[in-house]
């Protein structure tokens, strides 16, 4: 007889399965018998079993607070073990095991993995999807178990065990097409980065067709997150960089310099077919020839020359820098900005306005 919350506890491990996208091939499967609430834990391998079976049970109790009675599992070793023996006897839990092969004297656990298996089986037949993506076709099916009423309960087991009433809102088909609405000034930076958190650490992962980035205030978290892609990717990583997309990265004393020679050489020395028909408008008028001339040499006389990204920056404060003129050419005002945080220069750019301000002050309020 159950009368709350942890009074009795079934489990059981199922698979083999295939091995999944992300390398899973086992699932210990847990309901408590007075809510009815399912977990899912998948395992790469059943030595695992135990470690994840007293992490849940140690949450359960903290979560819920409610005390864990009694456990009802069956005679694998998984769950027949000195190390988990050691836990469950510490803290005053029972542990009941069924016969060898009398799998029907669990039968509640039986029940569920039947249940769950054929719901993820079926959800991802209809979606069409490979069969490696099981992991999520489970987590999908139980949590569409917790979430719908129980004819026995006359509730939900989420809101028999939680005591509020679940979200149904967030409830997807499982595999159904998504699309990415991204605001035109997104479209440019969203496909390009990477945040992975691991634990309170922060690392930036920044992929480009040719280039990749890592990079992250501790040594281990990279260690950690070039082993994660190493499993399923072949990467030659260089922790040293001199280099990425096209601009060169010399690391100094104060800091760290970025510029471009290499394509300001091209710009220089070669003809891009992209300016070959602008490049005759220039030479109609002496003036515009000089000018040109003029840009070219300064080009080449300050090749060299880069950003300095100090080392010694101690602020995080962002600030913006503007200003702009009144009139020029066409009557059209020019504005221009630069980003400071702290002492680095992230980010700058002028720009000709596109219409007519009538003052100063107007044209300094366009900039805006």
């Amino acid at each position: 007889m159950v009368n709350q919350p942890g009074d009795l506890i079934v489990a059981e491990l199922m698979g083999p399965y295939e091995v999944s996208l992300n390398h899973k091939n086992y699932i210990i499967m847990i309901q408590d018998a007075f809510s009815r609430v399912v977990v899912a834990i998948m395992l790469t391998d059943k030595t695992e079993a135990k470690t994840y079976f007293i992490n849940w049970i140690k949450q359960f109790m903290n979560v819920t607070m409610y005390k864990i009675d009694t456990i009802w599992t069956d005679n694998g070793t998984e769950f027949k073990n000195n190390i988990l023996n050691d836990f469950i006897i510490s803290n005053g839990i029972i542990h009941e095991y069924s016969m060898p092969y009398k799998h029907h004297q669990n039968g509640c656990i039986e029940r569920i993995n039947q249940t769950i298996s054929e719901m993820a089986r079926t959800s991802i037949i209809a979606a069409k999807l490979p069969s490696f993506l099981w992991p999520w076709a489970f987590y999908h099916s139980v949590w569409i178990f917790n979430h719908s009423l129980h004819f026995t309960i006359d509730k939900t087991p989420f809101e028999l065990l939680g005591k509020k009433n679940p979200d149904q809102q967030v409830l997807r088909v499982f595999g159904a097409k998504s699309f990415l609405y991204l605001h035109t000034f997104k479209k440019d930076f969203s496909p390009r980065a990477i945040v992975a958190y691991h634990g309170e650490d922060e690392a930036i992962l920044w992929i480009h067709v040719d280039y990749g980035a890592l990079t992250a205030l501790l040594t281990a978290l990279l260690d950690w997150i070039s082993q994660q892609l190493n499993a399923f990717l072949k990467i030659k990583w260089d922790k040293h960089t001199n280099g990425l997309v096209g601009i060169s990265i010399k690391e100094t004393n104060e800091g760290f310099k970025f510029s471009q020679p290499d394509l300001i050489n091209k710009l220089v020395n070669l003809t891009p077919s992209n300016i070959v028909a602008k490049t005759p408008l220039p030479a109609n008028y002496q003036s515009h020839w000089d000018a040109l001339e003029l840009l070219i040499a300064y080009m080449r006389g300050t090749k060299d020359m880069g950003i300095l990204i100090s080392k010694s920056n101690k602020s995080s404060e962002m600030k913006c820098f503007f200003d702009a003129n009144w009139g020029g050419e066409g009557n059209r005002s020019t504005h221009g900005y630069i980003i400071m945080h702290g002492v680095n220069p992230v980010g700058w750019q002028s720009k000709k306005q596109t219409t007519i301000a009538s003052s100063t002050a107007q044209s300094e309020y366009m900039a805006l």
